[in-house]
């Protein structure tokens, strides 16, 4: 019975910690409890979709050394870094929400670390890798970005990022993603090799439907949990607009999502 009672105590705080969350990780983290705030890959209806946001870092982890320190920038909810810690790497996160940081420190394994801040507050490189998830649409400039990412890495390091991009041209203001290239054409100024460029489109577009069912099949049950907050019914309306928009733009053909492996060159 204490076994049963401290169980949930804990699921009781844990939805306590939910409802505090900065909009929009409060919706997407009571409808996944994953830890992220982005796509999954190849996600398939008799799974839950946490597991298929998972595989969208761990199916790239083979290319790093077990040990491996690895930086997540915009870490958010820590997901990423927890995967990463269990997987046998030595993870940082940073993420300039402090709700969101003090939630990842509290459910990371033993040896995470979660940091407040941003890219320009890490001082202690080198990291063997740094990761971007979802990251560049929110630096209309990326050179600040990649050079600082570049300044991070040891020789031979990765810069992993996921993010989608634009095939058609379409001003910033409307539609703040980069044009597909944008980011080797930039990476290659930095001083970066560009590994490889991959379209995860295909693979990652089922994520938009499993979300809108979540939004239909969890309504009432997300604005009951958050019925002391305000404005939640607007902002899940918000979200699964959002999801739509994204969801139209692939269908359509004007997004893809792309995955890019950076490297900077091994010392001579």
């Amino acid at each position: 019975m204490r076994a049963a009672v401290r169980s949930v105590g804990a699921d009781r705080r844990g939805a306590r910690a939910v409802l505090a969350l900065p909009h929009p990780l409060h919706l997407f983290e009571f409808l996944t409890r994953s830890g992220h705030y982005h796509v999954g890959l190849a996600p398939a209806e008799a799974e839950p979709l946490s597991r298929a946001m998972d595989r969208l870092i761990s199916a790239c982890l083979g290319r790093l050394a077990r040990g491996s320190r690895v930086l997540d920038v915009g870490s958010g909810l820590g997901g990423t870094v927890a995967l990463l810690e269990k997987a046998g790497f030595r993870a940082v996160g940073i993420d300039p929400d402090w709700r969101a940081v003090a939630y990842a420190a509290a459910r990371s394994p033993a040896g995470a670390e979660h940091r407040l801040g941003t890219l320009e507050d890490v001082s202690d490189g080198p990291f063997d890798a740094v990761l971007l998830t979802e990251v560049l649409q929110h630096h209309r400039d990326l050179m600040p970005l990649l050079a600082r990412s570049f300044a991070l890495l040891s020789p031979g390091g990765f810069l992993l990022v996921h993010d989608p991009v634009l095939l058609v041209d379409v001003p910033w203001e409307r539609v703040p993603y980069h044009r597909s290239g944008a980011l080797a054409e930039c990476a290659a100024r930095a001083g970066f090799e560009v590994c490889e460029r991959r379209d995860l489109s295909a693979e990652i577009r089922p994520t938009f439907a499993l979300l809108g069912e979540l939004f239909e099949a969890r309504r009432a049950e997300l604005l009951s949990a958050f019925a002391g907050r305000a404005g939640v019914e607007a902002q899940l309306d918000e979200l699964a607009q959002h999801v739509q928009v994204l969801e139209r733009g692939f269908a359509d053909g004007y997004l893809a999502y792309e995955r890019t492996w950076l490297r900077v060159p091994p010392a001579a």
